[in-house]
């Protein structure tokens, strides 16, 4: 259900949506149609690559052990306590930030660069901002 409150946080997924490295494609093929005489409207979907849209990376992703999604159930994805960090970036650059800024009952941290502007540009993949390692170990905490 939406209401009022919901914040998309992914773009929607096509053909043309760009992958971490440009190295796979996303491919969705109607495979039946009404139109034709079909009994119902159908598709395929290949994505050859994780690295999709909004996603979030599992510790089975970095790191040799077995907290991959089937670890996780679907209440380990509802925050009571978000916090949006708005630091926009047009150009790649190491981000930093104080973490007294950052609320400290925080359990979501989502930060927004706006590069995704530039998601279908060649520099959204080759160069982009990221986060600082200090500024990682100190959110840590």
């Amino acid at each position: 259900m939406i209401n009022n409150n919901t914040i998309f946080l992914s773009h929607y997924i096509d053909n043309s949506t760009p992958t971490y490295g440009n190295k796979s494609k996303v491919k969705i093929k109607q495979t039946s149609s009404i139109k034709s005489g079909d009994t119902a409207n159908g598709y395929s979907f290949s994505i050859s690559s994780n690295h999709i849209g909004t996603h979030i990376d599992l510790p089975s992703h970095f790191y040799d052990c077995e907290k991959n999604i089937s670890f996780y159930n679907s209440n380990t994805w509802i925050f009571d306590n978000i916090f949006l960090l708005d630091i926009e970036t047009l150009k790649p650059r190491l981000i930093d930030v104080n973490v007294d800024k950052i609320n400290k009952e925080t359990e979501l941290l989502l930060i927004r660069t706006g590069y995704e502007q530039f998601r279908h540009l060649d520099k959204y993949w080759e160069l982009y901002p990221s986060l600082k390692y200090s500024f990682i170990k100190n959110i840590k905490q």
